[in-house]
């Protein structure tokens, strides 16, 4: 057995290559995208889920994101154009916001993309879902093998929590977190190389690599999680300069000119990035929201304590009521599996017994504090803009510091079973250690069992806290004897296998886009535009079936604006009395009314747009999707013909005069 796992770290480069080639020939994706199914006509079921639930609560990867990227192969500006008219009824920005997949340059640093450009639409699906899963999964065992000293059995367990953290499997398709965390690892092992070798090929090659990371990390282009994770990288950084700056060979000659090299390449691109996306970035900036937020902190206060309530979270309700308040999705709990205080403290521990300071676990833990304070207590407002954590908000911190902890546990171990195991002597004082070690050990676990309840009462069940008692005991115990080699790889296993419960059934394994592109509304609608092209708008439909049009490829005027169209709603709004309501990232909901044109917020990224008939001749349209009877609108300026019915789904030409 011992052989064979050897072999497959040996080869885990060509297995994960492997697994890719067959996934993407096969489509197998972990989009939920066929919820659609459950909205759409035709009462279809869905024959393409292999595994898992598909997960009504992402709606901003199904009914989003992958209709956005969907819609690119029928941009009418060109396949996948750096700009668009099919969303928010002008030219839109494809690459900057929500990145979709587009013919330029600058996509080497939305690599993962790439597949929608040459392949099937399903096989770009899982070239997206895999490549990243599989990529994220190999550099995350070189971060391991940087935190432990070379354990490989702690390095592939490092590994397995990265991938399957409950974190990065329910944000795995948006806010770009799964190439934020390869991209600040893979900056973080290519330092090292650089440091490590005196072949200047190879530090030629990591140049080029930082210079990849660099422009992929800024392109994820959120901010909320950008700041707190650049400060985890910092620090990785600044322990591997500082542990390998005594055999680390500097000539100015040649690495000067590389680090010009560098920075040449990463701000020339950058520099034709947001030269070119200029007008987006500056619509973002200056709207309503997200617009220009300062978040001081505070309001968070013990949700990075909820990692051991994470093992329930894919298999109960996806409303958690947190503290008698409103109910919150339950993505916004997922954390890393980090077993805090375990890590922490025995972090401090292994640094006393094994009488070494170590810089990378010094650093954890100052940030580990900045970031608490920040969450629990919150900043005066100059010092989160001078710390940079107003751009980011509680939540999101909190879920970093759940990521610092983890790598706090991992760090510990490697410097604790990186010597010979303690000697342990037959004695009283043996006997009395091990009692209080049991102890402090059943103390932990009781204690975050309970502290977990306490925060979510009504959704943990009096068996679900014995549970993570048991499982906090079982780490605590398995974390103070890693001297033992046996022990270490019995915590890696134990890690394997908690980290599959909490995160492998988050999203589910489909196969293939078939069955929501043949939709028979999507068809018609799809054929329909190719004889007579125009804008489209939806009726008397809620969000996500807004988005309706963009599953079809046909241009549309209330599809989500992921930035606002201040041009196309004026046109509504001459005065701009409104223009708070509309300036901002938006679901869009448009009914028709008899009362004049107006707008109403429904929520902080909703509005409703009261549209009198009148007014369409204004915005455009051309078609209309409703399930009302829109005839009743007729008037002589305006006329609703039926163009097409699918069971309720009726598409209206309007006709103005």
């Amino acid at each position: 057995m011992q052989r064979i796992g050897k072999q497959l770290f040996c080869y885990r480069y060509l297995i994960g290559i492997i697994i890719f080639i067959a996934c993407v020939g096969l489509e197998l994706h972990g989009s939920s995208l066929n919820i659609w199914l459950q909205w759409l006509p035709g009462g279809q079921q869905n024959n393409e889920l292999i595994f898992g639930k598909l997960r009504a609560i992402r709606s901003d990867e199904w009914a989003v994101f992958t209709p956005l990227t969907l819609a690119q192969r029928y941009n009418p500006l060109g396949a996948y154009s750096y700009f668009s008219t099919i969303v928010r009824g002008g030219i839109t920005d494809c690459f900057i916001v929500y990145g979709q997949p587009v013919w330029n340059p600058m996509m080497i640093f939305r690599i993962f993309q790439v597949g929608f450009l040459f392949l099937t639409a399903g096989q770009g699906m899982a070239f997206f879902w895999v490549g990243r899963g599989i990529v994220l999964f190999l550099i995350s065992v070189e971060m391991g093998i940087l935190l432990t000293n070379g354990n490989k059995f702690l390095s592939v367990a490092f590994a397995a929590m990265m991938l399957f953290a409950p974190m990065v499997q329910w944000w795995y398709a948006i806010n770009g977190l799964v190439e934020m965390l390869i991209a600040g690892q893979l900056a973080v092992f290519a330092v090292y190389q650089y440091m490590r070798t005196t072949r200047y090929f190879i530090r030629f090659l990591s140049t080029l690599v930082l210079v990849w990371c660099g422009g992929t990390y800024i392109l994820t282009f959120y901010p909320a999680w950008m700041v707190p994770f650049a400060y985890v990288w910092l620090v990785l950084l600044i322990s591997v300069i500082l542990k390998n700056k005594n055999t680390f060979q500097w000539i100015w000659k040649y690495d000067g000119l590389l680090v010009i090299l560098f920075l040449a390449l990463l701000g020339g691109c950058m520099f034709y990035t947001f030269h070119k996306s200029w007008d987006c970035i500056q619509a973002v900036l200056n709207s309503s929201y997200p617009g220009k937020r300062v978040s001081v902190g505070g309001q968070v206060a013990w949700t990075s304590l909820l990692s051991g309530s994470n093992l329930f979270f894919p298999y109960r309700t996806e409303m958690i009521p947190f503290l008698k308040r409103a109910e919150m999705p339950v993505c916004e709990f997922a954390l890393f599996m980090d077993f805090f205080p375990i890590g922490t403290l025995f972090a401090i521990y292994a640094m006393i017994k094994r009488k070494r300071v170590d810089s990378c676990l010094i650093g954890l833990f100052v940030i580990d504090f900045l970031f608490t304070a920040y969450t629990v207590w919150g900043f005066p407002e100059w010092l989160a803009k001078l710390t940079l954590l107003s751009f980011s908000s509680s939540n999101r911190v909190a879920e970093t510091v759940s990521f610092v902890r983890l790598l706090e546990l991992f760090c510990a171990i490697g410097l604790y079973s990186r010597y010979k195991p303690l000697v342990r002597k037959k004695r009283v004082q043996h006997y009395i250690g091990a009692v209080v070690q049991m102890g402090i050990i059943v103390g932990i676990a009781m204690i975050m069992g309970i502290v977990n309840h306490t925060i979510l009462p009504d959704y943990l069940w009096k068996k679900d806290v014995i549970v993570i008692v048991a499982i906090f005991f079982v780490v605590g115990w398995l974390v103070w004897h890693s001297d033992r080699i046996y022990m270490t790889g019995l915590f890696s296993c134990f890690c394997i296998g908690i980290s599959l419960i909490a995160g492998g059934y988050v999203n589910p394994v489909q196969k293939g886009l078939d069955q929501v592109q043949n939709n028979p509304l999507l068809v018609q609608m799809k054929q329909i535009d190719l004889t007579d092209s125009g804008m489209w708008i939806t009726e008397g439909m809620e969000f996500p079936y807004g988005n309706i049009p963009l599953l079809a490829g046909v241009s549309s005027l209330n599809a989500t604006n992921v930035y606002p169209n201040l041009n196309e709603w004026a046109i509504l709004d001459p005065y701009g009395t409104q223009k708070e309501i509309y300036n901002r990232y938006a679901h869009i909901q448009v009914v028709l009314t008899n009362e004049p044109t107006s707008f109403l917020l429904a929520r902080m990224d909703e509005f409703i747009v009261k549209l009198n008939p009148d007014d369409l001749n204004k915005v455009g349209a051309k078609y209309i999707l409703s399930r009302r009877d829109l005839t009743q609108f007729n008037r002589d300026t305006c006329q609703f013909v039926l163009a097409a019915q699918v069971e309720d789904y009726r598409v209206y030409k309007i006709i103005t005069n």
